[in-house]
């Protein structure tokens, strides 16, 4: 498991300290060795606290020795937003190269971009380049999405299409939200992938309640509309995942809610929602835990083969990430 600038050793998760980094944002086999390398973020210089020091410098590591910190640093190049707060990588260029994309936190509605890696990665900075020309800085999922045999970005709720010349062409999927996190999964079962979106508003005084929806996906995803329906409203569902955790053939939705102006007042929940019919319209709602609130969180992970855990963290928390297992 990893988090921030460290690593957790499963199953007794002891903590190793990654060196030079301030923030993972991925993982990925770059050089083809059958072990994933991190994408990670370096410190701003001079900062006097840690958001400050949050940046879009960004470097990928290769383990040699992780439980004694030794890692290989190579550089990738520095992004033009305030730093990554979505990342994706897949072979999504001609030939099948391998390019990673970021969307970038802040003001602005800053453009997504393409970062193409090298021949050999080590080479730097990577080709910059803009993604596409939409306003979004979130969570990305690159996936097949339009059935082309090409892999597509859903950017929130844009979708953009592979074009399969390098260029990434936009559609707009869904009017009216203001997308913070989301999921990839079938959840009617129909065969084609739908979109599961955790919507984020904060206010000054008080974190409202907004959507965690799906939006189906039409016959036709770059004409045709995709339906809207709401799961449920939460506050602030800014952390989103989907797995089978009972292992029944159906995925179920996982969710987080975030609230960074009172963490710990038992009113954020970590909750899974359970379809009551076929075709999602309806859900049942569970409730795991209503103890923190959570900030880019609710993964799932394999715990071993065929046991799965959800781990997840707040916003501003320092001393914990946590991990819930079943019985």
């Amino acid at each position: 498991m990893l988090c921030a600038a460290w690593w957790y050793k499963n199953p007794t998760w002891d903590r190793y300290e990654i060196p030079g980094i301030y923030q993972v944002v991925n993982t990925y086999d770059l050089d083809g060795d059958g072990r994933k390398e991190i994408i990670a973020t370096k410190r701003r210089a001079g900062a006097d606290n840690w958001y400050a020091a949050l940046s879009s410098e960004l470097c990928w590591l290769k383990p040699i020795d992780p439980l004694n910190g030794k890692w290989e640093e190579h550089p990738i190049g520095t992004g033009s937003g305030a730093w990554p707060h979505g990342t994706a990588l897949a072979p999504i260029l001609p030939g099948g190269k391998l390019a990673l994309v970021a969307g970038y936190h802040g003001p602005g509605g800053r453009f997504p971009e393409l970062f193409e890696m090298p021949d050999d990665p080590r080479q730097h900075p990577w080709p910059k380049r803009t993604l596409a020309e939409v306003p979004y800085g979130e969570e990305m999922v690159a996936v097949d999405l339009t059935g082309s045999g090409r892999i597509d970005i859903v950017a929130g709720h844009y979708g953009l299409e592979n074009m399969g010349d390098g260029t990434f062409n936009p559609h707009r999927i869904a009017e009216g939200f203001k997308t913070a996190r989301l999921a990839v999964a079938d959840v009617n079962g129909n065969g084609r992938l739908d979109i599961i979106i955790g919507e984020e508003e904060l206010g000054e005084q008080e974190t409202p309640f907004t959507r965690l929806a799906w939006l189906e996906h039409p016959v036709d995803p770059r004409n045709e509309p995709w339906e809207v329906h709401v799961v449920d409203t939460v506050r602030c569902p800014h952390s989103v995942g989907v797995a089978d955790l009972d292992g029944d053939g159906e995925v179920e939705i996982i969710c987080g809610e975030h609230d960074k102006l009172y963490p710990y007042r038992s009113r954020s929940r970590l909750l899974v929602y359970k379809k009551a019919d076929a075709a999602g319209r309806s859900w049942y709602r569970y409730m795991l835990d209503d103890r923190f609130e959570h900030h880019d969180g609710t993964q799932i992970i394999e715990l071993e083969p065929g046991r799965l855990g959800i781990i997840s963290h707040g916003w501003a928390e320092s001393m914990y990430v946590h991990l819930w297992e079943p019985c």
